[in-house]
């Protein structure tokens, strides 16, 4: 450049310097006239190139004559050009041209350019991720859907489509609770509600409508979204589509009260028949014939055992089918309840040689039920322990308090329970143990006493290996009413 320089020159030279973008000043004859000091740094050269031609500035790029054509229609405009593109030497450019009017005309027109190289890097990575998780999204088999704060929907993947037979255009701006069936509709505003409140809601199970008013039961689990500054912007609901599964749950559950009820049906007339049998015996001997004293009292004590031999069977099976409170109630201490339904059963369990090995703990293990009822679980539990080991064994007995709860554990190690079997054994007159050895209504009627205290009993069993019943029951406060 001339190292005189006239007063609008100095002042451009003194802003091309000073700017953070790179800037060329360019003559009317389209010729180099100065070169910022960001541009210089971007090309590599020096002072000395000013002067050059501007197509020989941008010789590598193709868009170098519109360049060229665009310089030429700001001088003959005077208007300003912005938001243009180009690549050189493989770098991408934002331009624009303006014009430096001096004395009422055009003198100069300011080459502006911004790289954005790795702007368009980071774009493209940020549109690979964004491809990622709309396929991630669509690709998915659970309904995944986003809503405003309002709840209105605002996308919809396939997944919901192809469930509810709904299009994304159908149903884009419409609240979710409006999609499902009445009795829905308040839970469904309420989840939104305590997700927007709590930041995470789930899992809830709601109904979902449909285009053909099918009503599909789904679980939902809602999230809130939230933006940089940690302001929550919308909701996330995924939703996993439960309808077939429950109806073939339900069939198969249909399917066990059958087979159960068979089951039932066939203990119930295998167990009643015999004490009816031998009463029936006795009756029409008493009928038939004259009998010395003697042979009727014989007579009428099996017809008096019998009816209560059948009497018991009913009552176990009334106690197991009632589904009301546990009568009386008290709080004790389950530590005294084992111990003394360990001394009803000694005789039997050293009868067969079983050896016991009693575990209860230190701290007082309360629990607020029925003393009868809740001595006749543990009973029924040794016994069913004790049968199982005709030949002897050891039988463990333990209790302990954990948290909230009350643990009672009965183990052997008896022939167990083969696999298949392990899931009948609460079923009424379902027995592994040889005819006239029970009626199969122990463990029924102790499920029964431990639901009905707010508990639960829980078997493992191994064939071989013996069996290990667990009772939880809810711990109860210390004072007894």
């Amino acid at each position: 450049m001339s190292p005189r320089k006239n007063k609008a020159e100095s002042l451009l030279s003194c802003i091309l310097d000073n700017a953070s973008v790179s800037m060329l000043c360019v003559g009317p004859a389209l010729r180099v006239v100065l070169a910022g000091s960001n541009w210089r740094a971007r090309l590599g050269e020096g002072e000395d190139e000013d002067g050059r031609q501007i197509h020989r500035v941008f010789a590598e790029s193709e868009q170098r004559d519109e360049v060229q054509e665009l310089l030429r229609k700001v001088f003959r405009t005077g208007k300003p050009l912005v938001g243009q593109r180009l690549e050189d030497r493989n770098r991408h450019y934002e331009y624009s041209i303006i014009p430096f009017m001096w004395g009422g005309e055009v003198t100069y027109a300011i080459l502006v350019l911004r790289d954005t190289t790795e702007e368009l890097r980071l774009l493209e990575e940020v549109r690979a991720v964004q491809s990622r998780l709309t396929s991630i999204v669509e690709s998915a088999s659970d309904i995944v859907i986003s809503l405003d704060l309002s709840g209105r929907i605002v996308t919809w993947n396939n997944a919901a489509r192809a469930i509810t037979g709904r299009s994304s255009r159908e149903v884009t701006g419409r609240r979710l609770a409006d999609l499902c069936p009445g009795d829905s509709r308040e839970a469904f505003s309420h989840a939104i509600a305590e997700t927007l409140r709590t930041k995470r809601v789930g899992p809830v199970r709601l109904r979902l409508c449909g285009r053909d008013a099918e009503v599909r039961t789904v679980d939902w689990a809602f999230s809130a979204m939230a933006d940089e500054a940690g302001t929550v912007s919308g909701i996330v609901a995924v939703g996993r589509d439960l309808t077939e599964q429950l109806e073939t749950e339900g069939r198969l559950q249909r399917a066990d009260r059958l087979a159960a009820l068979g089951v039932m049906a066939g203990g119930i007339a295998h167990e009643v028949r015999n004490p009816l049998a031998i009463s029936s015996a006795a009756a029409q001997l008493l009928l038939t014939r004259p009998l010395d004293r003697a042979t009727q009292l014989e007579c009428a004590e099996k017809i008096h055992t019998g009816i209560e031999r059948a009497s018991h069977i009913i009552e176990s099976l009334l106690r197991f089918a009632r589904s009301s409170e546990p009568g009386q109630q008290s709080v004790l201490d389950m530590t005294n309840v084992i111990r003394e339904a360990l001394r009803l059963v000694e005789n039997q369990r050293k009868l067969v040689r079983v050896k016991l090995s009693l575990s209860l703990g230190r701290r007082r293990s309360t629990v607020r039920g029925n003393p009868t009822l809740l001595m006749q679980a543990v009973v029924n539990l040794l016994l069913n322990a004790v049968n199982a080991m005709p030949d002897g064994g050891g039988l463990f007995v333990s209790s302990a308090r954990e948290a909230d709860k009350v643990l009672v554990r009965v183990r052997d190690t008896g022939r167990g329970i083969p696999k298949d079997d392990v899931r009948k054994v609460f079923d009424p007159f379902f027995t592994t143990m040889r005819v006239g050895m029970g009626t199969g209504l122990g463990l029924s009627v102790t499920y029964a006493i431990v639901q009905q205290h707010g508990g639960d009993l829980q078997i493992e069993s191994a064939e071989g290996q013996g069996t290990v019943v667990t009772v939880e029951l809810p711990l109860a406060g210390e004072k007894s009413p």
